[in-house]
């Protein structure tokens, strides 16, 4: 996908996701890295804290961040394509295959 960051890829003509969800992949990586990893559902009040506090987002930035959040937990975001295989040229890799091969980097933080 460096083609995306670059401008020279399929922007706007593919979309980059997978079908395991957050809490999904927060039991992959528990399996992967052999301690408990979770998740915590926050209210859309603590959320806008989070956001404004720790990422020192202003209101509307905080409010379009949270919007995009819904939409993704309401399933608006549900949808596997074949784009990544298309655009890689290869079959797109399990989260569990991502997450076995970048397990150093979990373990570092």
């Amino acid at each position: 996908m460096a083609g995306t960051r670059t401008g020279s890829g399929p922007c706007g003509r593919a979309a980059a996701r997978g079908p395991c969800s957050v809490p999904g992949q927060a039991a992959v990586l528990t399996a992967v890295l052999g301690r408990p990893v979770g998740t915590r559902d926050l209210t859309p009040d603590e959320a806008r804290m989070f956001l404004r506090t720790v990422w020192g987002f202003d209101d509307t930035r905080a409010d379009d961040a949270l919007a995009g959040m819904r939409y993704v937990r309401d399933g608006g975001n549900a949808l596997v394509t074949e784009d990544v295989p298309r655009v890689l040229g290869r079959p797109a890799r399990s989260f569990r295959q991502w997450a076995e091969d970048h397990q150093g980097a979990f373990r570092a933080a």
